[in-house]
């Protein structure tokens, strides 16, 4: 048995009303798509109808390499899709036809195709969502990442899912100024995306989260004079920025809190963060408004799925005791001025 992926382009019905704009990204999609097919020569296929594709390969390899090939060249053009990846076979695809050959097309003979189109159906963000039978096995590529990331499954109940994603390489030897010229292209088109609809909007986090994921391993710093990264991933301080201004400068990004959270978990997980610099970390993201107001009277309830190890139980450990301390300093500052 193969593998198989379905995916969708993210908007096109924004765009459809007009013509122009329609042609043009639906152009740059099949080309994108055509040129990177090397990808499975001898081994698999692609085929497009509409805003859709679909490819199956008997190389997993291959498959994975198609789609981020495929991601980066249509990110750079500010275009995004949903993707779903797993195990199985499309089956025979073949031209579907008529007597009097007016009528074409394709027929598929296998009821996977409908398993990965359900499969991405259900994903509501942008990026390639990895079926967990095969997690393993794309972790186990030669030079293929694989992170944790998430998506809000709607806007009504807020709902974080969980699921695996293919790592960005955002590091260019040949273009030094590859990482930030990317990351203005995903921020830009997210805040576009919210002045739509926070419906719309809310399909970014997912791209956020598996950037943020994605760079998780690089060199961290903290600087306790200035209570700030001394270096950090491009992507953490963008993140932090939003934060510190809510509503205010930046658009409400629906998972915001989350995507903060996913520093949090990052920065404890690094060998170059000691205990006093993770304390002074948690008390200013914890501050941030996006989680104070909803985690000041409920640290408890911070979500379990978005770290790793103990990490949460240490955060909350930490905010607690920070808390409790702010608590007796405020009411001995009361003795003390009702002493004067």
């Amino acid at each position: 048995m193969g593998y198989i992926a379905f995916l969708d382009l993210l908007g096109t019905k924004d765009f459809s009303g007009n013509p122009a704009v329609y042609t043009e990204k639906i152009s740059c999609f099949y080309e994108a798509a055509k040129e990177c097919s090397y990808h499975l020569n001898g081994v698999g296929n692609v085929g497009i109808f509409s805003d859709c594709l679909y490819a199956e390969s008997k190389e997993l390899l291959n498959l994975v390499r198609f789609l981020t090939s495929l991601r980066d060249r249509l990110c750079s053009q500010r275009i995004f899709f949903a993707a779903a990846l797993m195990k199985g076979t499309i089956g025979v695809v073949k031209q579907a036809k008529a007597k009097q050959d007016n009528f074409f097309g394709v027929a598929f003979e296998n009821s996977m195709i409908a398993d990965v189109y359900i499969k991405q159906t259900q994903f509501k963000g942008i990026g390639i969502f990895v079926d967990k039978p095969i997690k393993a096995e794309v972790e186990n590529l030669p030079g293929v990442k694989v992170v944790k990331s998430a998506f809000m499954k709607d806007i009504e109940s807020g709902e974080i899912i969980i699921y695996y994603d293919i790592a960005y390489n955002l590091k260019n030897d040949e273009y030094a100024g590859y990482e930030q010229s990317m990351l203005k292209v995903i921020v830009n088109q997210c805040l576009l995306a919210y002045t739509q609809s926070d419906r719309f909007g809310r399909y970014y986090l997912s791209i956020l989260a598996t950037i943020l994921n994605s760079c998780a391993d690089e060199d961290i710093r903290w600087d306790g004079s200035k209570n700030d990264f001394s270096k950090c991933p491009l992507i953490f301080s963008i993140i932090m920025k939003m934060a510190e201004n809510p509503g205010e400068v930046y658009s409400q990004i629906k998972g915001l809190d989350l995507l903060c959270l996913v520093i949090l978990n990052a920065v404890f997980n690094h060998e170059d963060i000691g205990d006093i610099d993770r304390k002074m970390i948690v008390k200013k993201i914890m501050a941030y408004e996006c989680l104070e107001e909803k985690y000041s009277h409920s640290i408890n309830k911070l979500p379990q799925k978005i770290f790793d190890n103990s990490n949460r139980e240490r955060i909350i450990e930490i905010y607690q005791s920070d808390v409790v301390s702010h608590q007796v300093d405020e009411l001995f500052r009361v003795k003390s001025n009702l002493e004067n």
